[in-house]
């Protein structure tokens, strides 16, 4: 049977992720109509047991890659997509029932957008609550609103295969990877639609690599790649104000760390940019780092 949208599932198929990730494709494999699920396991240290699970599973279509990394894995799954459209999901969320179906009958409407983003809910304690508490209205800035709060989530978007090219996922970026993607294809003049159905459910994982605290160190260099792609003057001078502050967090976290030079570097660097003045009487807690 021909499909019209693949689901993209990359994981590192440990034991621990097994009875979420098969969460996961069960949500995928209930939508209508039924998706091509596509499976990237990815690394060394995966459980043989899930992996052999999953290449016996028929429901899905299994690849495997041996370096260890998501966004390596992302965009595999992108090289291997036939479908005319595709979105992605976590190992550890799911794909609310109908989701597919709504966002694919607004993209197949006669404006044909390159991308359908829906809402979500975030599963807290027993509890769901909406992804993000603002959403843009329309005609609105999305790159600004990005900046405020990220309506971008992995599982939120149906991407169009025609005119969302595998080049636009660089299979390096390990943090901040989906904003960094927004970005690129709001830069790129591709054309968002944003519908108010809530698509997906996202479970907090300690295992996140979200909340890894090497998001702190890597956010200054997101906000230079955002700063390369050339935006409008009010985002680039929101990025500039953001850039002071993530040097200014770097700073923090390399002073707890004991890394002097390297806390130096990034307060001298958050006090050139606008803004940044605000962190001046940080420069005691370097110079006099016992009081």
């Amino acid at each position: 049977m021909k499909r019209l949208i693949s689901v993209v599932i990359a994981t590192a198929a440990r034991p621990e992720r097994a009875q979420a990730l098969g969460r996961a494709i069960a949500s995928a494999h209930d939508q209508q109509p039924v998706p091509e699920i596509i499976v990237v396991v990815n690394g060394t240290g995966f459980d043989p047991a899930v992996a052999q699970q999953l290449q016996d599973d028929p429901r899905v279509r299994y690849d495997y890659q041996a370096l260890g990394s998501y966004p390596a894995a992302q965009r595999r799954g992108r090289e291997l997509v036939r479908t005319p459209y595709f979105c992605y999901l976590d190992d550890d969320d799911e794909l609310l029932p109908g989701s597919l179906a709504t966002r694919l009958a607004r993209i197949d409407q006669t404006d044909q957008p390159d991308l359908v983003v829906s809402d979500g809910l975030r599963r807290v304690g027993d509890a769901d609550v909406g992804f993000c508490e603002r959403r843009p209205a329309a005609g609105e800035d999305l790159m600004l609103d990005l900046l405020r709060e990220n309506w971008f989530a992995s599982a939120a978007p149906l991407f169009r295969s025609a005119t969302v090219e595998l080049d636009f996922f660089d299979g390096q970026t390990k943090y901040f990877e989906w904003t960094l993607l927004a970005f690129r294809l709001l830069a790129a003049g591709r054309r968002f639609v944003l519908i108010p159905d809530q698509g997906f459910r996202l479970y907090d994982s300690p295992v996140s690599l979200s909340k890894n605290p090497g998001g702190v160190l890597a956010s200054p260099d997101l906000l230079r790649q955002l700063l390369a792609l050339d935006p409008p003057p009010a985002v680039r001078d929101r990025l500039r104000r953001r850039l002071a502050n993530a040097h200014h967090g770097c700073a923090d976290a390399e002073r707890q760390a004991g890394h002097a030079g390297a806390a130096w570097r990034h307060h001298l660097q958050s006090l050139l940019m606008p803004g940044g003045l605000a962190y001046l009487s940080f420069t005691r807690r370097l110079l006099w780092p016992s009081r």
